[in-house]
């Protein structure tokens, strides 16, 4: 609590940080008064927060392309023999866009010079890409209320997120575990499906490839801009319906922090109409988002660094209400068991004899009633079941069939770190860039029966898993190197990795013997030792329901990309490759042992009774035992450009794609 309450009183000023992801192109042409070309006439770009400086010069015509710049704010300068020298200021680009200055010189000394404040921001002609941006300034202003980074996307226009996404209080809207980032990552992009994007993170994906989910959540406070292209791309751009690009924040020439604290509470809060009805109070709800960013100079001028942190902590209620067998109906008693006819009358349950019939016809028989619906004889099988059940806690909802009486609430804890940190390198002709950062989530939802009971139910107020975590680290380096004023050469290689699990494990392993199962049949189980799903039927809740909660999911996704920008004449080529190969290992059971089940066969009788007289069924399920896959595609871009007049530019474009499975 001191480290966080030092973190939140931190008095820091919190300024523009642009970050360095290299995509921004700025173009133009130098002429001179008569508007003839000004050819070999030195450009350079000069980052205003780093002072890092990206120089070129004009072609015979006279025009000029800097490449693979990072997003933020320049000043141009421009200057050529027999000419006063240049300079503009406040030039803005964002990642991924082709803004251009075009440059008229006047004739006079070279120690003379034009100064020029950016002008209004015009029609962008330079590129047909369609797409927007969402600046720091609304990422800061907008509330946000799970932190979901990929929420910045939807304020674009013909961006929706589906409602999934907009859920707030649910246990997977906080995005820890696989379930809860395939929530956040529910975009629709022009009416097209949900997860048919390209999410990147600094020029590198970050997908995962069971849902094309994001394995990493960039921190809120570090994102300096989200750009959303969703239509006619470049070639680079070769998967996905619409490509979402997070930039990240980086350091400057001088040291700024920022820290933060968001607080939500059930006090704000009104008790749902169901809980009110069945006299249950208000639920908890606490989570605490924090964190903060710092960064600056390691070496002024060329190396820099930022980190930023966002923790989770946050409080919850998992309910049961449930329907638990009282203590006659433990021993096999049903004489006070009551269910209501189609008119509501109570009518106590009939019990049938499976091992007492008389052949009423050609394969026609019928069970004889046990008098009094009393067990002289019940299973032991079905009795050692019925003991895990715990006692009524409270009183039934419906006195006759004494529905949903036994309620549990456990204090549900999650937990998320996330950290996103960044190093920026300018080194004579190289631009180095390296960035890394993890995620680690937990949320545990308790078991509903007692920590030595081995039976699991999903709470009613929510279908998880007990445990769901994540622990989903990144890295990516880059370079951008100025191999002569006209040649540029762009690298970059990304991993990520996912480490995440769903899971209701049995905290000892369950003995079948009791249950007359033999040891043979355990080798079959997909988690031998793992307690059966036991649904008896009739008005009782499942004493144990693991559906779909023994996921362990592994990944391993690389990402390679190449470019060269070559600038010859009019023309502008760009050509290169990308090559990412997505690695999973998981299993993913439907149940993790045993189904058994009273025999449901629609004939007269009680299910759950009907069980106590050794009249069920049961199976070993084993869906999905294991399953891993090896997911390489291979994208071959190229494309050029060629500039007939300023502001009409031809782009042919080749884009070949070769996926394997």
């Amino acid at each position: 609590m001191q480290k966080l309450c030092a973190l939140c009183l931190l008095l820091l000023a919190a300024t523009s940080t642009f970050a360095q992801i290299r995509s921004a192109v700025v173009i133009g042409a130098v002429t001179d008064p008569s508007g003839a070309a000004v050819p070999n006439a030195v450009i350079k770009l000069t980052n205003e927060e780093t002072n890092v400086v990206s120089e070129t010069k004009t072609n015979e015509a006279g025009l000029f392309t800097v490449p693979y710049l990072p997003a933020g704010r320049y000043s141009l300068d421009v200057a050529a023999s027999g000419f006063n020298s240049y300079r503009q200021t406040g030039i803005v680009v964002s990642t991924a866009q082709t803004a251009r200055s075009d440059v008229s010189l006047k004739v006079g000394a070279v120690e003379t010079r034009v100064d020029v404040a950016a002008s209004a921001l015009q029609l962008q002609t330079e590129s047909t890409s369609l797409g927007g941006s969402i600046s720091e300034n609304l990422i800061k202003n907008v509330p946000n209320m799970t932190q979901n980074p990929l929420f910045y996307a939807t304020l674009q226009a013909g961006i929706v997120g589906r409602p999934q996404m907009m859920e707030t209080q649910r246990a997977d809207s906080f995005g820890i575990g696989q379930s809860s980032r395939q929530r956040f990552s529910a975009v629709n992009v022009n009416g097209a499906n949900a997860f048919t994007n390209d999410i990147q993170l600094d020029g590198v994906s970050t997908q995962g490839s069971a849902w094309n989910e994001m394995t990493v959540l960039p921190n809120s406070e570090g994102i300096q801009e989200v750009r959303v292209t969703t239509n006619n791309f470049s070639a680079e751009y070769g998967r996905g319906q619409g490509i979402i690009s997070f930039t990240t924040k980086s350091g400057t020439n001088e040291y700024h922090g920022s820290g933060f604290w968001r607080v939500r509470n059930e006090a704000l809060n009104a008790n749902t109409f169901s809980n009110n009805a069945l006299g249950i109070p208000r639920a908890p709800f606490k989570p605490h988002n924090y964190g903060g960013t710092f960064g600056g100079p390691i070496k002024k001028n060329s190396l820099f660094f930022f980190v930023s942190w966002e923790g989770l902590r946050h409080r919850d209620a998992a309910d049961w209400l449930l329907t638990v067998p009282t203590e006659r109906e433990r021993r096999g008693d049903f004489s006070q068991t009551f269910i209501r006819d189609q008119n509501g009358n109570p009518v106590r349950v009939g019990v049938f004899d499976p091992f007492n019939a008389t052949q009423q016809g050609p394969d026609l028989w019928r069970r004889q009633p046990i008098p009094n619906s009393v067990i002289p004889n019940p299973d032991r099988g079905a009795l050692h079941l019925f003991s895990f059940y715990p006692n009524p806690n409270r009183p039934a909802v419906d006195p006759v069939t004494g529905a949903q009486n036994f309620f549990q609430r456990n204090i549900r804890p999650f937990e998320r770190n996330n950290i996103n940190s960044r190093v920026d390198w300018r080194a004579g002709k190289h631009s180095i860039y390296g960035t890394a950062g993890t995620q680690r989530g937990s949320i545990n939802a308790g078991r509903p029966f007692g920590a030595d009971n081995p039976f699991y139910q999903p709470p009613s107020n929510g279908w998880t898993a007990q445990l769901n975590d994540d622990n989903n680290p990144y890295a990516a380096i880059g370079d951008t190197v100025v191999l002569s004023p006209t040649l540029l050469l762009d690298v970059r290689y990304g991993i990520n990795r996912i480490a995440s699990n769903s899971i209701s494990p049995t905290p000892q392993p369950f003995d079948y013997g009791p249950l007359g199962i033999p040891s043979a049949y355990l080798p079959v189980m997909p988690l031998p030792g793992s307690a059966p799903d036991f649904g008896p039927g009739g008005n009782l809740s499942d004493l144990g329901n693991q559906s779909y909660q023994s996921k362990r999911e592994r990944q391993t996704n690389h990402h390679i990309a190449g470019s060269m920008t070559k600038n010859l004449n009019r023309w502008t080529f760009k050509f290169g490759s990308e090559y990412r190969v997505m690695l999973s290992n998981y299993t993913d059971f439907q149940e993790a042992a045993f189904r058994i089940n009273a025999p449901g066969w629609g004939g007269p009788g009680s299910y759950s009774s009907e069980f106590v007289t050794a009249n069920g069924s049961g199976s070993p399920l084993n869906a999905n035992p294991g399953q891993f896959g090896y997911d390489p595609a291979n994208l071959f871009m190229g494309g050029g450009s060629i500039n007939i007049a300023p502001g009409f530019p031809v782009r042919p474009a080749f884009a070949q794609k070769y996926f394997a499975l």
